[in-house]
């Protein structure tokens, strides 16, 4: 039993030892983050040069890139695993810089900054169950606006445009292709929806979840019924959820009860218990979102990194957020797989060496 138990422990520690190097410790009175996450805006917010053409909004024309939340947020998380995991495969080489784009022009037209999105044009679609756009499309990918796969769950014919934005039962199909496409075949994609009438255990498990997530140093997608939040007064640190309306004038996404809502990155979450925490007794989630913030009364710049405390639930697990589900992502990473497979060859070692030790004494 002993030399079983010293086995166990050594895989234990191996998977400690691991797990450690990924955890983001918390300043004492801060929020539990992650640093090194991209945080773009969607297309059609940028404006040529650094956008996909000419369009200053998705009204006016550019139906390919309104309503770009998913695709967006989805490049968040890809360029976290290329910029800070160093998975190169996942997203292109050009590595985020907070203050300013990289130009969206050629020679490169179809790949932008850790693939935001398809440039300006939409790929033909391919052969059937064959996966054969540009990783860049994560558009493609999610089907967004019903342009994309036309084999993803949801869609209508195929370019049919039958909706506004990305179905949630696409994401984790569409960036499970995407990621295998790029070579990663054995990541890791979980959509969780929330149930409709949700209960206490529901915003506890879902908490519990981001939690466990951002600790171990994986950026997340969230999914909620709308994007409209602001400060509850300029240069507050309190941030506050708005009512939703039924479209959102600056993106064209669909807010409407039947509509396909909005999504985030979720970098950090600060605990209700932290007495730093400005929002006392509220569990807060940290975002950084792909729409354009007025922050501290002034319109926040494009691309410029910032992120936004919104109130999550109550410690008894009332909810706060319009809060529909999430996106996790997680791509094995090669030296974090040796480092486990090291430490458990050097238990199982112990282990034999144990037990051939134990049967020679045992001989004598």
């Amino acid at each position: 039993m002993k030399q079983r138990e010293a086995f166990l422990a050594g895989v234990v520690a191996a998977i400690s030892l691991v797990t450690a190097a990924l955890v983001v410790a918390p300043a004492l009175g801060a929020p539990v983050t992650i640093a090194g996450v991209a945080d773009w805006h969607q297309p059609c917010l940028i404006g040529a040069p650094n956008g996909p053409n000419n369009w200053p909004n998705p009204v006016a024309g550019g139906p390919h890139y309104r309503a770009w939340c998913a695709p967006t947020a989805a490049a968040d998380i890809m360029g976290y695993w290329r910029d800070v995991k160093n998975m190169n495969g996942v997203a292109d080489a050009n590595v985020y810089v907070s203050m300013g784009t990289i130009n969206w022009a050629p020679p490169v037209p179809t790949d932008w900054q850790d693939d935001e999105a398809d440039a300006s044009v939409i790929p033909p679609a391919p052969l059937p169950n064959v996966r054969t756009a540009a990783r860049s499309d994560l558009g493609w990918y999610l089907n967004t606006n019903d342009q994309g796969d036309p084999a993803a769950p949801g869609s209508g014919a195929p370019g049919a445009g039958t909706f506004v934005g990305s179905k949630y039962v696409a994401l984790q199909s569409g960036l499970l292709n995407y990621l295998q496409v790029a070579g990663y075949a054995s990541a890791s994609v979980v959509y969780q929806a929330f149930p409709a009438a949700p209960v206490a255990a529901d915003w506890a498990a879902d908490w519990a979840t981001i939690k466990a997530e951002i600790s171990t140093g994986r950026p997340l997608m969230g999914l909620f019924a709308h994007g409209a939040f602001h400060e509850s007064f300029p240069g507050s640190p309190v941030w506050e959820w708005g009512t939703g309306t039924q479209n959102d004038n600056q993106t064209g996404e669909d807010w409407s009860a039947n509509g396909t809502g909005h999504a985030m990155t979720i970098v950090g979450y600060w605990d209700a218990a932290d007495g730093a925490n400005p929002q006392p007794g509220t569990n807060l989630i940290l975002v950084q979102d792909n729409r354009q913030q007025t922050i501290n009364g002034v319109p926040e710049v494009i691309n410029n990194l910032s992120q936004q405390p919104l109130p999550f639930s109550t410690p008894n697990n009332v909810g706060l957020a319009p809060w529909k589900g999430y996106v996790t992502v997680m791509v094995p990473e090669p030296g974090t797989l040796a480092l486990l497979l090291a430490g458990l060859s050097a238990a199982a070692l112990g282990y034999v060496w144990r037990r051939c030790r134990s049967a020679a004494m045992f001989a004598r």
